[in-house]
Order: structure tokens, then C-alpha cells, then sequence
């Protein structure tokens, strides 16, 4: 059975407020034990609209990693998705933009260190809701990373980083822990994207 057709309306007066906080959580993928998958992959089987886009399980770090952050200026990031492919073969390629002021060497070296590495982000946005961009089968990869010094003093100087990751639904909703291996506790994804 097909998924769950049902109405899809919007409250009047809801909040839709647009932007994403000032940090974005990130970690290799060769260093996630378990990264749990959105709760229904395939539109053919069973379930509702909101199946097809949330993740509900527990990410499990390895023994001794953990989550990472990276500042981001406000008002600099966001996400977006974009429908590719021919026809009866689309998938969405998903997109996070965002500037992290200055040029020093951590970030110039991050910079370095990641263009071809395989990174999973928590991202969060500036209503609370957080998602998980990247997965085990399309982790985030660096696309762009433009940095500049500036020109004159009203310049913005700084690096803007795109990384993207391909699927075939938009970036997910993301509802669960993280869990570090060994530590005893499970760590919020909202402590790091606070």
C-alpha cells in the first residue's frame, strides 16, 4: 500500500520564522558507528508524508569521537534542495550555504582538510527543528569555498563554504541522539547547535 495521501494546510498565525542558528554540528562519516536512515525511504510503501523526510533514530559516535562545530555569522547560512535528474529518475541534490568571518589558519585549514572528506552536519535552525544533512550512502561534500581578505575596510572578509549531498527526498528532520560510545551519556544535537 502507497503512502498516506492526506490534506496539507497551514495554521493561521504559525511561526515561519526563516534562518539557521550561529553554529552547524558536523562529524566524518568514518567516525559514526550507527547513522540512522529517514523512517520510510520508498513513496511506494506504507506510511504518511512526513515518513518520507524524518529521522526518528539515534546517531552512535565511535569510541572517542565526537561532535564538532563551526561558527557561522548570523544571518549567513541556510539550506536549500533542488529537484535534478530526467524524468522518472529525480532526486533532490540538498545544499547548506554559510560564512565564517575571517581568514584564519583553523578555517583555512578546515578548508584544507575537507574538500574531500565525507561529513555528516546537524544543522538547526532558528525555530528550533534540526536536521541531519548527509548520509552513509551521499555523505556532504564540499562544493565551494570561496574565501577573501577584502578589498577596502567595509568589506566582508571571510569564507563561504557550500557543501551539498544528493537523495531523494529534501534534508531530513532530524529527532533523535547522539550517542558517544563509551561515555555513558548521549549528547542532544541541540547543545551543539545552541
Amino acid at each position: 500500500m502507497p503512502i498516506t495521501l492526506a490534506d496539507i494546510g497551514w495554521e493561521n498565525g504559525k511561526n515561519n520564522t526563516p534562518g539557521i542558528v550561529q553554529e552547524v554540528a558536523f562529524i566524518p562519516l568514518a567516525d559514526i558507528l550507527t547513522l540512522p536512515t529517514v523512517t520510510q525511504a520508498d513513496p511506494t510503501s506504507t506510511g504518511t508524508f512526513t515518513d518520507l523526510v524524518k529521522i526518528t533514530g539515534d546517531i552512535v559516535l565511535k569510541t572517542g569521537k565526537q561532535l564538532l562545530s563551526i561558527y557561522l555569522t548570523d544571518e549567513s547560512g541556510q539550506m536549500s534542495d533542488e529537484l535534478q535528474g530526467e524524468l522518472d529518475g529525480k532526486s533532490f541534490k540538498n545544499n547548506l550555504e554559510f560564512l565564517h568571518p575571517g581568514d584564519g589558519d583553523e578555517i583555512r585549514g578546515f578548508t584544507a582538510w575537507a574538500k574531500n572528506s565525507n561529513l555528516v552536519f546537524i544543522v538547526k535552525t532558528k525555530e528550533g527543528k534540526n536536521y541531519l544533512f548527509g548520509s552513509a550512502l551521499s555523505p556532504a561534500k564540499m562544493v565551494t569555498a570561496p574565501g577573501t581578505t577584502g578589498k577596502a575596510p567595509a568589506d566582508r572578509k571571510g569564507r563561504t563554504f557550500m557543501f551539498k549531498f544528493d537523495a531523494s527526498y529534501p534534508t531530513p528532520t532530524f529527532t533523535g541522539k547522539v550517542q558517544i560510545t563509551g561515555s555513558g551519556y548521549d549528547v542532544l544535537p541541540d547543545e551543539f547547535a545552541a
